[in-house]
This record gives C-alpha cells, sequence and structure tokens, in this order.
C-alpha cells in the first residue's frame, strides 16, 4: 500500500505504564503477529503489512503494521442510526402528504427494508471473516463490533486477533483457566461473551457464534444490546436467566431464527458459519428480490 494506507499497532500510555498490563499487551501484540503471519489472505480479514520492534523496548515487544481502516463497525452503526432516523423522517414527510394511506405505509417499509438489506452485507462480511478463521482452527475468543473493521476497499474486516487462539491448544488446555485471562474477558466486552466463556468454560468455535449472534441483533436494530443492564444484572438475567434481547417483527423470519440459534444456551445447539452464511445469504437474496419486484 502507499502513504497513509498502513497503520503501526502500539499500546497506549496505560499498558505503557503497568507492567502487568504491558506484559497482557505483548503477549497479545505477538499473538496477533503470529495469527496474521500464518493465514493466507482474505478480503475479510485485516492484512499484516509488516511487523516493528521499538528500541526502547526491553522485552522485544513487536509493533504490528496493519492496513488503516477507513472506519469500525461500532461507529458504522452509530452512522446507520442517525442516517435511519434522518431518512426515514423524510419518507415519513412525503408519506403524510399521499392520500393512499397504504401505499403509504408500504413505501416506509419497502425503505426500511432496503436500509437493512445493505447492512445485512456487512454481516455477511464478518461472518465470511470468522468463518475463514475457524476453518483454519482458530478461534476469534473477542467479536465485538469495535473489533470488526471497514478497510479503504470497503471490504468489512476481522481484526484485533490478540486474544485468538487455536483450537488444538484450547482444547488441551480446556480443564485449566488462567485467572488473568478469565478476569479479561469478563470485564472486556461481557455483552457479547458467550455465557459459558463467562462461567469459566472454554472457549470453543460456538463461543464465537453466539458473540456474532449478539452483534449481527445490533446490526439489525441499531441499538446497543443489554444497554440498561449493569454487569451485576447482566450476569443475573443474561448469563444465568437466559434472557436476550427482542427480535423485531418486521426482520426477516431467516434472520431472526439465525440470531436466535447463534445466542441459544446450548453450545452444541448454535449453527457454524457456514450455516450463517446460508442465511444471511437467502436473506439478502430475498431482499433484493422483493426490492426489484417493488
Amino acid at each position: 500500500g502507499g502513504p497513509g494506507r498502513c497503520v503501526v499497532k502500539t499500546l497506549g500510555p496505560a499498558a505503557l505504564a503497568d507492567p502487568a498490563a504491558y506484559r497482557r499487551g505483548c503477549v497479545d501484540l505477538a499473538a496477533e503477529v503470529a495469527v496474521l503471519s500464518s493465514l493466507p489472505l482474505h478480503p475479510n480479514l485485516v492484512r499484516l503489512r509488516g511487523v516493528c520492534y521499538s528500541a526502547l523496548s526491553v522485552t522485544g515487544c513487536p509493533s504490528p503494521v496493519l492496513e488503516r481502516m477507513a472506519s469500525t463497525l461500532d461507529r458504522r452503526i452509530y452512522h446507520w442510526r442517525h442516517q435511519e432516523r434522518n431518512r426515514l423522517g423524510a419518507v415519513r414527510g412525503m408519506c403524510r402528504h399521499r392520500s393512499d394511506g397504504g401505499d403509504a405505509r408500504e413505501l416506509l417499509a419497502s425503505y426500511r427494508r432496503a436500509l437493512l438489506l445493505g447492512r445485512l452485507s456487512a454481516a455477511r462480511g464478518l461472518a465470511r471473516g470468522l468463518a475463514h478463521l475457524h476453518e483454519r482452527g482458530l478461534i476469534h475468543r473477542d467479536v465485538r463490533p469495535s473489533n470488526v473493521g471497514f478497510g479503504l476497499d470497503g471490504e468489512v474486516k476481522v481484526m484485533d486477533l490478540g486474544s485468538a487462539r487455536e483450537l488444538t491448544r484450547n482444547d488441551r488446555n480446556a480443564d485449566r483457566n488462567d485467572a488473568d485471562d478469565l478476569d479479561r474477558r469478563r470485564t472486556a466486552a461481557l455483552r457479547y461473551t458467550a455465557p459459558e466463556v463467562y462461567e469459566g468454560g472454554r472457549y470453543v468455535p460456538a463461543s464465537d457464534v453466539y458473540s456474532f449472534g449478539v452483534v449481527l441483533w445490533e446490526v439489525c436494530s441499531l441499538e446497543r444490546p443489554f444497554d440498561r443492564l449493569t454487569p451485576r444484572e447482566m450476569e443475573r438475567h443474561v448469563v444465568r436467566g437466559g434472557r436476550r434481547p427482542k427480535l423485531e417483527g418486521s426482520w426477516p423470519e431467516c434472520i431472526k431464527e439465525l440470531i436466535s440459534r447463534c445466542w441459544a444456551d446450548g453450545v452444541a445447539d448454535r449453527p457454524d458459519f457456514a450455516t450463517a452464511l446460508e442465511n444471511l445469504e437467502a436473506a439478502i437474496a430475498a431482499g433484493g428480490a422483493a426490492e426489484n419486484a417493488s
């Protein structure tokens, strides 16, 4: 890439000031370099351009040089939320001046479908990137909107792979939890963390699928999941009580079914990413056909 198309990932001031956080950060950066170096290129995976080592680093902490992102999914969701609010407000204004109320409502519903269709395409890119990892025996372990990027090429990119681990290694350590790692996963992104992981169980591919289901709900709803719950309430109602966000009736049936299966309590009840992609492709194809017919 040319000038300005790469970014050097380094540790922040908080990690540099805390020896324990610094060690953890170096481990994560080294893991990210190792994972990205081992994987073939994929359009939905952030690209590693190189590695830098600071002369000031006693431990030789690596700094991966990555392709620059134009945005992240959490920022894009914020943008979509305001975009939808403004555009639907304009469509409602048009509808108020039409005498045929039924047609006006259908126009509004059609516009909502079109906006959702575009967002589902982004979710499809995320599913493809995660499928690429799983097919090669890797679990991401930290799937959330802030860890999903939009490249300068417009493609959705899975990024922040510092927590990713090989499935075989994860299985070998199935009966042993690292207390520090468990504490980090409990506090970093609880709203996206699979219940079995929060409870101290091992990460499995289905744990990523759970996280993807919550992210997919957020992409569809443009709302933050469990936004009004405290961490303690989330533990009681979500992790142990099985509460999940509300599914909107206007969403495609196959998407509602997919989300419900992704965040199922039982690990064995969740689909793999090949199945998730089939559902997303079906919803996008059906939505496109509906829009073309209208």
